[in-house]
């Protein structure tokens, strides 16, 4: 397992309504500079996960929790910045980690001096696979359903079999059953293809170049009985 790790800076305000004492400055709100670094596991090194893509989803994410307060600058012009609110280090590592479910560790510093590290759940992650391959072929859906289970590995599947089980569906139903697959395989890191007896129809060849589009890894039932296409 490797593990790659991305920052982003992003200068705002936040506030802690609850300070008092000698921390009572800190209810009101005041600037920093939030240095934000994540962490996350990539299972190959041909780079399964972009640091580049890493870090424009992490610098959304922390923005996405933000507001916008108008202020007066030196010179009496208006100025746009940040706002966090009452959001501490912490919490806007918890937002993160809510935002970005690949990420398993986040560090929030205020002003590279102060900060917090918050962690994902210790249990790993299983392996998340959409299966691909034609309805009619029911009996291996079901096999394959079972042995990735007994692998540890989470499966998508379809919601059911058309062809085997011979449902008559529009082709409206058709075109969005093929387009809600390919969310599945979105949120997948592979996809396992049921190419029994070498058949790839036309909506798993597809699905499996729509995978390999996104970098995911694909999988075959049949690995000796792949089209040269696909190989």
């Amino acid at each position: 397992m490797m593990e790659i790790r991305v920052s982003t800076t992003v200068r705002a305000l936040h506030c802690w309504p609850e300070a008092s004492g000698v921390r009572e400055y800190l209810k009101h709100p005041h600037m920093h500079d939030f240095r934000v670094t994540a962490w996350a596991d990539v299972n190959h090194a041909d780079r399964d996960i972009e640091f580049h893509d890493l870090r424009d989803d992490l610098q959304a994410a922390l923005i996405s929790r933000a507001s916008y307060k108008r202020l007066t600058g030196d010179r009496g012009e208006e100025v746009v910045v940040y706002d966090f609110g009452r959001a501490s280090c912490e919490d806007l590592g918890n937002w993160i980690l809510g935002k970005m479910p690949h990420v398993k560790r986040v560090r929030v510093m205020e002003d590279a001096d102060c900060g917090a590290e918050v962690y994902r759940d210790s249990r790993p992650r299983p392996p998340v696979v959409t299966i691909c391959g034609s309805t009619r072929f029911k009996q291996a859906w079901l096999d394959a359903m079972k042995q990735l289970e007994i692998e540890g590995v989470a499966t998508f599947q379809v919601g059911s079999f058309m062809h085997a089980d011979d449902e008559d569906i529009s082709e409206e139903q058709k075109e969005f059953f093929d387009y809600l697959h390919k969310r599945k395989i979105d949120i997948s890191d592979g996809i396992y293809v049921l190419n029994v007896d070498g058949y790839i129809g036309e909506s798993t060849a597809s699905e499996i170049r729509y995978a390999r589009r996104l970098g995911k890894y694909v999988r075959f039932l049949e690995p000796d009985n792949v089209p040269e296409e696909f190989r």
